[in-house]
């Protein structure tokens, strides 16, 4: 095949008649990452069904391989398939969490399962059988990227652990409300200020070189300019979850909290989709987003974070003209303006 999608198409038929043969269902580092290769696959050509199918498939083979769990003090494993197993964990990990936020699916991985440490920050130039070798000073990682990435995924595990917003047809003493309230997973606060601290030292800790900045984007280095670009929007995306469930918590709650923190919140929501929206929009400016779409399979992360985007604006201008004590007109025209934007971006998905 001469183009990346024929190559796909490819790839996936020969995967379809190579698990016919003996032993291509053993949990082998292979075949954990040549099915998520082929949930990815799927999942991007919009067979929703079967991709997710084989991503489940994936975290099983996964963990039945030892995947989740730490090695270090084992010398069967040289250093290389010791960083191998650590990213084909976290990369299945990953995808695990976007499956839940981006589809609405309950995640099938949780990190209190797991002890595997996350990959070293060394590029594969500087890894041999013989030993891990370090990072030449002045050089950074392509893994920092997939690190900073995945802990990012970490805090969407809270997000999405976060304690149900109740049902007014739920009876608040039934057994399942109070053993839901009693459940491990959802002992942080309600307003998941435990989350947005940790977005906030993940912020801190990232290092410049992957941060979006005008040094950044004036970059020759396409990778880096991508992969900044996708840190930066899944930051401004978990953020918008946090402020869009503390506004679902005051809709659902009336007269809680206060109109000042009502607005807090759609403000905070309202921002951090500005920010995804506008973001997107300059790297499609810049003639980018094709290399994304085709070298990090960012196409459906993007599209599934400017829908979430324009959903959370509808529900700020819904608000807006519904709530008479909402005077603030510069953020309905804002939103609007954003909205419109947001679905000309989709627009430009739905021709491909």
């Amino acid at each position: 095949p001469k183009d990346n999608f024929s190559a796909g198409a490819h790839y996936f038929d020969l995967f379809q008649k190579l698990r016919s043969l003996p032993g291509a269902d053993r949990p082998t580092l292979y075949t954990v990452q040549s099915v998520l290769l082929a949930a990815v696959y799927a999942i991007g050509r919009g067979r929703l069904s079967k991709g997710l199918a084989l991503l489940s498939e994936a975290i099983t083979l996964c963990l039945d391989a030892g995947l989740h769990r730490s090695v270090e003090h084992y010398d069967h494993f040289d250093p290389i398939e010791t960083e191998v197993r650590k990213r084909t964990f976290w990369a299945v990990y990953a995808w695990d969490k976007q499956a839940a936020i981006y589809f609405g699916r309950p995640p099938m991985i949780r990190l209190r399962d797991c002890d595997v440490p996350e990959p070293e920050l060394v590029d594969d130039d500087y890894i041999t059988r013989e030993a891990l070798g370090t990072q030449p000073a002045g050089k950074p990682s392509l893994m920092t990227a997939f690190v900073s990435t995945n802990r990012l995924y970490v805090i969407i595990e809270g997000v999405l652990d976060v304690h149900p917003i109740p049902r007014p047809s739920a009876a608040s003493t039934s057994f399942l409300s109070r053993a839901t309230s009693a459940l491990s997973g959802f002992r942080q606060s309600k307003d998941l200020k435990e989350a947005e601290a940790l977005v906030d030292e993940w912020c801190a800790a990232l290092p410049p070189y992957w941060a979006v900045t005008a040094d950044t984007m004036a970059s020759r280095d396409v990778i880096r300019i991508t992969q900044a670009e996708r840190l930066h929007c899944l930051e401004h995306f978990v953020r918008m979850l946090i402020h869009r469930y503390r506004f679902s918590l005051h809709i659902a709650n009336p007269g809680v909290g206060g109109e000042q923190g009502k607005e807090a919140a759609m403000k905070g929501a309202q921002r951090s989709a500005l920010q995804i929206i506008a973001k997107h929009l300059e790297i499609s400016s810049l003639g980018l987003m094709t290399y994304s779409d085709q070298l990090f399979i960012d196409g459906l992360f993007v599209i599934h974070q400017l829908t979430q985007a324009g959903r959370t604006l509808i529900a700020i201008l819904l608000e807006c003209k519904s709530d008479d004590n909402i005077k603030d007109h510069a953020l309905m025209a804002s939103s609007l303006e954003a909205l419109k934007a947001c679905v000309s971006l989709l627009r430009r998905f739905s021709g491909r």
